[in-house]
């Protein structure tokens, strides 16, 4: 932007007769005549008369729009001191604050415009440099909501690289879904945001399945449903079986264990049993299905008496064996094995983490 911006001025003031009454002695265009004298001031007052002095030196309004521009631009820049940045430190705060300070100093160049332009100016094609969109992801969006979104994103971003360096994280670090949704978006833009941006959607994208468009948003409302309710058994029940609907049952199975924290144990134990992706995910397949068994029959009330502790004993031996049957008896043990321990240590994490809400 900046290279474009000199190289634009450069062709503005080649003209001779121009450059002499911008750059010379006239005592009615100083305004150019080094960096020191470029305004500071962003006001809307200042950015009129400027505009008028130029004009009258002969521009036309393109010309005169241009340079505009590129004046409120090196204003602002000129508020914003560039800071020493530590880079030896952990957080760069300093640097996070800079954004910030860089994010303000373009909101007055808005502000300027607009002041003497009207709405008008996110329109002109000259001053598109400060209303183009930000990120070719958030295409969506307006303008307008572009700049908002992106001056909420430093400023959480800040905030995080602040807490770091200060080593004292904030009270509701661990949000719940969709508390990071930015507020300023509608609910249909909020949904588009996080299909792009969120950490289910990026687990999805690393689920090695190979998505549809159609089916990549089905598969990530079905998952925001299910995280949303995470102990409404029928909730994850209906989330399961809409995933299967819509992607068939391997690649379902890619998909809920890729945000399944039993599926890592199972690799890392398969890892050192020898075992191949390709056994370890047939494995799983085996484990999920079991999972699921026994979350419809939770769902139903069918986990309490002597008859259900028979059922659910019955759902465990057809689990081993046809996971014995699948690898053989060591390789099955060992990965039953590593998967309780897994749950028992969530289990424990969880209890935990309800003592200290309890606590505090």
């Amino acid at each position: 932007m900046v290279v474009k911006t000199v190289l634009l001025v450069a062709s503005l003031v080649a003209n001779v007769a121009l450059a002499g009454l911008l750059l010379g002695d006239s005592p009615e265009a100083p305004v150019l005549r080094n960096a020191a004298a470029v305004p500071a001031s962003l006001q809307t007052g200042a950015a009129a008369s400027y505009y008028d002095r130029l004009l009258a030196l002969g521009l036309n309004e393109h010309e005169a729009r241009s340079l505009l521009y590129a004046e409120s631009e090196a204003a602002a820049a000129k508020s914003v001191p560039r800071p020493e940045i530590p880079y030896w430190q952990t957080g760069l705060a300093a640097a996070a604050g800079y954004r910030l300070a860089v994010v303000e100093a373009q909101r007055r160049v808005r502000e300027r415009l607009e002041g003497f332009f009207g709405p008008a100016a996110a329109q002109l094609p000259e001053f598109a440099g400060a209303y183009r969109p930000l990120d070719i992801e958030f295409g969506f969006l307006d303008s307008p909501t572009q700049i908002a979104l992106n001056e909420w994103r430093l400023r959480r971003a800040s905030a995080r690289l602040l807490d770091a360096a200060t080593a004292a994280p904030r009270a509701g670090a661990d949000e719940a879904p969709g508390a990071s949704l930015p507020p300023m978006l509608s609910a249909s833009d909020a949904f588009e945001y996080a299909l792009r941006v969120s950490p289910l959607a990026d687990k999805l994208r690393r689920s090695r399945v190979d998505f549809t468009e159609a089916e990549f948003r089905s598969a990530y409302a079905a998952l925001t449903r299910a995280e949303e309710a995470p102990g409404d058994l029928v909730a994850q029940l209906d989330a399961r079986r809409a995933l299967r609907e819509a992607l068939g049952t391997q690649r379902f199975e890619r998909v809920w264990a890729a945000r399944d924290p039993t599926f890592e144990a199972l690799v890392q134990a398969g890892d050192q049993l020898g075992l191949d992706g390709a056994a370890v995910q047939s494995a799983y397949s085996v484990i999920n299905d079991t999972q699921e068994r026994l979350l419809a029959l939770a769902a139903q009330g069918g986990l309490d008496g002597a008859r259900s502790a028979d059922v659910i004993r019955g759902i465990s031996a057809e689990e081993r064996q046809r996971l014995e049957d699948l690898l053989g008896t060591d390789a099955a043990g060992r990965l039953l094995r590593a998967r309780d321990e897994k749950l028992w240590a969530l289990s424990r994490q969880a209890a935990q983490r309800k003592r200290e809400r309890t606590a505090g």
